[in-house]
């Protein structure tokens, strides 16, 4: 599910079986997944080496618009408790 898979010639494409797979802009790796429907959207966040999760759900379809940076600084707290 989380290994990134492959254009032809070799060049990862950063998503795996549904997830996308990254880092976020500390260098640390993420694994994401969202979904919306018409007045809905869903998103999830993955720590795996922090042993974190973020969730969030919202009943406005377009909201947030980019839902990666919201939930990273929504993260962002919990990974600093983390850290220190």
């Amino acid at each position: 599910m989380f290994t990134p898979q492959k254009r032809a010639d070799g060049e990862p494409i950063g998503t795996g079986l549904a997830w996308r797979i990254g880092v976020d802009d500390a260098g640390r790796p993420i694994r994401h997944h969202s979904g919306s429907q018409e007045g809905s959207r869903a998103f999830l966040l993955l720590y795996a080496e922090q042993r974190l999760v973020l969730a969030f759900l919202s009943n406005l379809g377009g909201i947030p618009s980019d839902p990666l940076k919201r939930a990273q600084a929504l993260a962002a707290p919990f990974l600093a408790q983390r850290t220190n």
